[in-house]
């Protein structure tokens, strides 16, 4: 039975280890920090740790490999990079995961079950008692196990190997208890440490059980089962005439040795052996005319001779493999929950021995079985990734001087080139990024950013160009240079150029007219046709290049005297050259009148035609007039759909005269 449990157990941890090496590999390290060490005259970083931290939130997630990436960089002291030459590839594996609760064997008094018992007899002339030490057998002493922890331990077996580069450097198989004791990697370079591997609080917590008397994998009872093992536990002594007489009686005790021998007992303030003292004798308790000797059966058989009636003990048996009436049936009968070993080992439970013997209680936890977020701390020797120190060449660049090619005004539409000399005065071969910005929308300047490479002491000239977008009037500006090292965006250089950006002169104004199309909706970005109708400037304008452009200016306010504040928003400076109409398609301008009458058209002769056309009336109207009745009947849909039709219909025309007619302002 044992050897089957063990099976079942071994496929189940077989299939759960290969359901774990297809899980999902473990995410990649974060907060990667290089803990001590320091820089030797090689260049290289020694003594230091590579610390990271994973978070693991099944234990599936354990299943993979954990990577120090080569070329993982932190920085040091005045801009040095430490860096990682080398990638180290941590390879975890779980082996098992249990529960252990250690066995102890029971102290040697509550496992006596019987004294040594000797041949005992009765004379049959004389009634008297006696015994022979020479027959006997020896106390019966059974072996059974309780717990020897007050609690189950957390057992977390992984198999964890090392690899640099590739190349296996180092592997260990370690019990980490549940994440209380650290793992550690030794390699040629250094030892890997890994702390709470296998830390994990979920749902499976550790078994619940009693205390037990543990015979074997399948004879298990609770405490209780003490009494009934005790040799005469319990008793209470009774005298058979005197306290002197040879023999005396037990009560009290259901002990399995009063079950097996009887209740009578050598007494020992007469019987002068002392390993006689206290041991089971052949009789039955006291009988009004004397001593009676114990019929043969369980722990006695019969031996009589001539003279005397003779009974010799018989060994009691422990299990029921031996024959009935053994202990074990005892206290299968006797105890409150009887054998639970049934109960216990089943599934993922076993017993595990040393030198055949029970040793511990075993309970497989399925890794699947957890829950929560753990988080697995590993430690890399800088050594096994071949840290070292990278100092980055760190640019100083610097504006040396900023001027405008031909002047700092720009026309209207028109480009200006400006010119800065910049000098490097870093010490290695380094890059920086010059930015500029204007100070103002209406100009833009190109490039915006550029960035340098040059060597020591090396000057070069860079240039910019201005261009002006418009304005209404005359504006002055700015552009600013800043300087940034590369390395690390420090600013290390800025400077300023001033300029102006000039309007377009327009010639004076020759024609002034407006013509109104129809509703004023929002100004946008669409074109005139798609405003439907708006007032509307169509200006002709004259730049300062001497070139006419078309402006369309979109207004409000139908009033002639602010449409200078509207050209001016629109980016003009001057008045207005000359002024043509926009027109609009008629169904255009009208769309909304004519979708009206159309509407109301058709509801009036649709409710003709169900008058006319319908074979029945949803909601009929017969009059009450005689004559009225009798000739014409309708109903309440055709009366309404002609109603409303004829509202629209009306409406439509209003609206549509009302358009038509709207005066035009000059």
């Amino acid at each position: 039975m044992q050897k089957t449990k063990i099976a079942i157990a071994a496929i189940l941890c077989l299939l759960t280890l290969t359901s774990a090496c297809n899980a999902t590999i473990i995410t990649p390290p974060t907060q990667i920090t290089l803990e001590g060490g320091e820089e030797d005259s090689s260049g290289s970083w020694r003594g230091g740790y590579w610390t990271f931290t994973v978070a693991v939130d099944q234990m599936d997630s354990l299943v993979g490999k954990v990577v120090l990436p080569a070329n993982t960089t932190k920085k040091g002291e005045d801009g040095a990079e430490i860096k990682t030459r080398k990638s180290v590839e941590i390879e975890i594996k779980p082996v098992k995961s249990y529960y252990r609760r250690l066995l102890t064997l029971a102290p040697i008094e509550d496992r006596i079950v019987t004294s040594r018992v000797c041949r005992g007899g009765m004379n049959k002339v004389l009634g008297t008692a006696w015994y022979d030490k020479s027959v006997n057998i020896e106390p019966t002493v059974v072996e059974y196990y309780k717990w020897a922890e007050s609690s189950w331990e957390k057992y977390t077996v992984f198999e964890v190997s090392v690899y640099v580069e590739g190349k296996l450097v180092g592997e260990t198989e370690l019990n980490t208890e549940a994440g209380t004791k650290n793992l550690v990697v030794n390699t040629s370079k250094g030892s890997i440490l890994v702390k709470n591997l296998g830390r994990l609080e979920g749902d499976y917590s550790e078994p619940h059980v009693p205390d037990i008397l543990l015979f074997n994998e399948k004879y298990i009872f609770t405490t209780d089962a003490i009494q009934y093992i005790r040799y005469d536990h319990g008793r209470t002594v009774k005298y058979w005439g005197s306290e002197n007489s040879y023999l005396y009686y037990i009560e009290n005790s259901k002990a399995f040795s009063t079950y097996w021998f009887g209740t009578v007992r050598w007494n020992p303030k007469s019987v002068p052996d002392s390993d006689v003292k206290d041991t089971p004798a052949p009789f039955k308790p006291p009988q009004w005319y004397g001593y009676d000797i114990i019929d043969p059966g369980k722990g006695w058989k019969a031996s009589d001779d001539l003279w005397n009636f003779i009974r010799d003990p018989v060994k009691p048996r422990i299990y029921p493999e031996e024959g009935d009436d053994s202990l074990i049936w005892y206290l299968n009968k006797m105890t409150s929950e009887g054998n639970i070993a049934d109960k216990w080992l089943e599934g993922e439970w076993y017993i595990e021995k040393k030198d055949n013997k029970p040793n511990a209680v075993v309970v497989n936890i399925p890794w699947g079985a957890y829950s929560g977020a753990p988080i697995v701390t590993f430690y890399i020797p800088s050594e096994l990734a071949e840290t070292f120190v990278y100092r980055p060449p760190i640019a100083d660049v610097r504006i040396q001087s900023a001027e405008w090619l031909n002047g700092s005004e720009i026309e209207s539409s028109g480009k200006k080139k400006c010119q800065l000399e910049i000098k490097q005065f870093a010490k290695t071969l380094s890059s920086a990024t010059i930015t500029a910005e204007t100070s103002t929308s209406r100009a833009s300047i190109s490039p915006t950013s550029m960035t340098v490479t040059m060597a020591p002491n090396e000057t070069k000239l860079v240039t910019f160009e201005v261009t002006n977008l418009g304005v209404d009037s005359d504006m002055d500006g700015k552009i600013f240079f800043t300087v940034k090292r590369t390395w690390d965006s420090s600013i290390t250089s800025t400077a300023q150029l001033s300029f102006t950006l000039l309007a377009p002169v327009l010639p004076e104004n020759t024609s002034d007219t407006v013509d109104r199309t129809g509703p004023k909706p929002e100004p946008d970005e669409k074109s005139v046709s798609e405003y439907g109708s708006a007032w509307v400037w169509i200006v002709a304008m004259l730049c300062g290049t001497g070139m006419v452009i078309t402006l369309i200016v979109i207004a409000r306010d139908e009033h002639k005297g602010k449409k200078a504040k509207e050209l001016a928003k629109a980016g003009a400076k001057g008045t207005i050259k000359a002024v043509k109409t926009v027109t609009q398609p008629v169904w255009q301008k009208y769309k909304i009148q004519l979708a009206t009458i159309v509407f109301g058209t058709a509801l009036f002769f649709g409710g003709l035609l169900w008058q006319m056309y319908s074979p029945f009336y949803i909601i009929p109207i017969k009059p009450t007039l005689p004559l009225v009745g009798t000739l014409f009947s309708t109903s309440l849909e055709t009366i309404l759909s002609c109603l409303l039709g004829l509202i629209f219909l009306l409406m439509g025309i209003a609206s549509l005269l009302k358009a038509a007619t709207a005066p035009i302002i000059q």
